[in-house]
């Protein structure tokens, strides 16, 4: 099923089977058996990461644990990636005791894993993840050329009211919670990602209880209303939360709820967002929360963390989209950095940014109530 190449930096292929679990082992096996500096190459074709209401769990993903590369097989004439990783992950409400995970994951202690020229078609959750539990960390990652498309949310037992679908997902630093990672330079570049047509399953039924799968901390079924859950719906196109410094360019992020996301950043890292298409706007998660890109900092009762940085956010285009509701949030880019801790001396540079309104409250907000935090000490030039 899968065959190295004998050559310096070796070449393992793997061929798509079409079924599942095969395509999830074959893959998982050919990372285990590469070793530092070789890469994994999926031919091009559809590999099957099965359906995550019947999945089994922990069997619809798989981890980069060593610094090789994860490739597909190429592009099409029309751009598309031409291998395919369709579906993937499982059932998570009931399993967040054993970590999060996405269908492609960067876990261990490891240094320069890649992934790059893949497509991965509705994934559940996240489609790229960060592990980082139990005190592992991965170091200098890189994702590029990766599409992910039509993300699945998930309710998770510590947001009951929170629809969560994230398609590139970069973890949390939370000493506290023995989360950590990853560190060195994280790079994210050239992707497409694009939540069209999401929709959070809330007829589902557990089939370990044949209850309903959503419900609240009372037992009660979860409704989904004109304003969506009570702390809203998080689509978000790229989520980061962590010490490393990050390289965020190029990216095509469109019908999110919000595009980009730094949150609750601390450490001493630097931040380089630029050249990035955004275009949020009111999806099927929920029409009331529209921002293309958030840079705030954490609740300092919960994560209470400094950050020293320098954070550049340079030649962007964000479009938001939509007309909003009553209580619509509809930022073109929301920055703060100040929550009152001591040991904040993050400075910001936001240059060249082309922001467009079809309607909303501002192109740009500097501060924010949730947490409360205000923009200190920052450089802003139009």
């Amino acid at each position: 099923v899968y065959k190295r190449q004998a050559a310096a930096g070796n070449v393992i292929e793997v061929l798509p089977t079409g079924t599942f679990p095969e395509d999830v082992e074959n893959v998982q096996a050919a990372i285990d058996n590469a070793v530092l500096g070789d890469t994994v190459l999926l031919k091009a074709g559809a590999f099957n990461f099965g359906n995550w209401q019947t999945n089994d769990p922990y069997t619809g993903f798989v981890v980069i644990n060593k610094g090789i590369t994860l490739t597909g097989d190429g592009f099409n004439d029309d751009g598309t990636p031409k291998t395919v990783i369709q579906g993937g992950n499982f059932a998570h409400k009931n399993h967040w005791d054993q970590g999060e995970h996405g269908v492609v994951n960067f876990g261990g202690f490891a240094r320069g894993g890649v992934l790059e020229n893949i497509w991965l078609k509705e994934p559940h959750l996240y489609g790229v993840f960060i592990t980082g539990f139990n005190g592992e960390y991965h170091e200098d990652i890189t994702v590029r050329n990766v599409w992910v498309t039509d993300v699945s949310p998930d309710i998770p037992e510590w947001a009951q009211d929170t629809a969560i679908g994230r398609s590139i997902d970069m973890g949390a630093t939370v000493p506290d919670w023995e989360i950590y990672g990853p560190i060195g330079t994280i790079t994210i570049e050239n992707n497409r990602v694009s939540d069209l047509n999401s929709v959070l399953d809330t007829e589902f039924l557990d089939p370990a209880t044949g209850e309903p799968y959503y419900l609240t901390p009372e037992g009660t079924e979860l409704t989904f209303g004109d304003k969506g859950f009570e702390q809203g719906a998080h689509a978000i196109g790229l989520w980061m939360n962590m010490e490393a410094s990050f390289v965020v360019r190029g990216n095509t992020i469109e019908s999110q709820n919000e595009g980009i996301v730094l949150e609750y950043v601390s450490g001493t890292g630097d931040i380089l967002v630029e050249n990035n298409k955004i275009v949020v706007g009111s999806t099927s998660f929920g029409p009331d929360l529209q921002r293309g890109i958030r840079v705030t900092t954490c609740d300092p009762e919960g994560f209470p963390y400094a950050s020293e940085r320098t954070v550049r956010v340079a030649d962007n285009r964000i479009e938001v989209h939509g007309s909003g509701g009553e209580n619509a949030t509809t930022h073109g880019m929301l920055l703060s950095n100040d929550n009152g801790l001591e040991g904040f001396a993050s400075a910001y540079s936001v240059t060249g940014n082309d922001i467009s309104m079809q309607n909303g409250e501002a192109a740009i907000v500097l501060g924010s109530v949730d947490p409360l935090a205000a923009l200190r000490d920052a450089e802003i030039r139009s």
